[in-house]
């Protein structure tokens, strides 16, 4: 159930600028979730959700790519995985948004 709901929150976010944890609850519920705005706080921290600054002074959530101390890619542990993967490939990997330079 948290995995579906964390996956329908990443796909949300990623399509849509998504500003509140409101409109996440919102969302959710026409999906048929019921849950609190505290279970969505956590799942932020837990999905590593930022936010950012798109357009005129407009925030959005989106998925943290930054890189924590221990030189791994924060955010989706998924994205983290192939991140893994494809480092023991490649001489070097960068992450810009939705964009991946390997070489």
């Amino acid at each position: 159930m948290k995995k579906n709901r964390h996956e329908l929150i990443l796909s949300f976010i990623q399509n849509n600028n998504v500003s509140t944890q409101d409109e996440i609850i919102k969302m959710l519920s026409e999906h048929g979730y019921n849950v609190t705005q505290a279970t969505i706080s956590r799942d932020i921290k837990e999905l590593k959700l930022i936010k950012e600054h798109y357009g005129k002074n407009e925030v959005k959530y989106a998925v943290s790519t930054k890189k924590d101390n221990n030189d791994n890619i924060t955010g989706n542990s998924c994205l983290c995985n192939i991140v893994s993967m494809l480092r023991k490939h490649f001489y070097n990997l960068i992450l810009s948004r939705n964009i991946v330079v390997l070489y």
